[in-house]
């Protein structure tokens, strides 16, 4: 009968470790870009690490976002009083 270094325990041991760590991963990857595609212009202040200018249009009016490298944002409609 062969021996083997590493035993059916220890095998299955390693293979749960390399599964949570891969989930944990994807988890992070995920997260990230879900970061990302809804807050895109907070991510490029950050990285710019000076005040970035967003604006929208919606409705017919143009909405401004300011957003700040520590992630604050500040709405500003010039012109439009709801």
């Amino acid at each position: 009968m062969k021996e083997y270094l590493i035993t059916d325990s220890r095998f299955k041991l390693i293979v749960i470790i390399l599964v949570l760590m891969w989930v944990g991963i994807m988890i992070f990857f995920y997260l990230k870009a879900d970061e990302v595609t809804k807050n895109p212009c907070s991510v490029c202040a950050k990285q710019m690490q000076k005040e970035v200018v967003c604006s929208i249009g919606t409705s017919g009016y143009i909405n401004q976002r300011t957003f700040y490298p520590n992630f604050s944002i500040l709405d500003d409609t010039p012109g439009y009083n709801p």
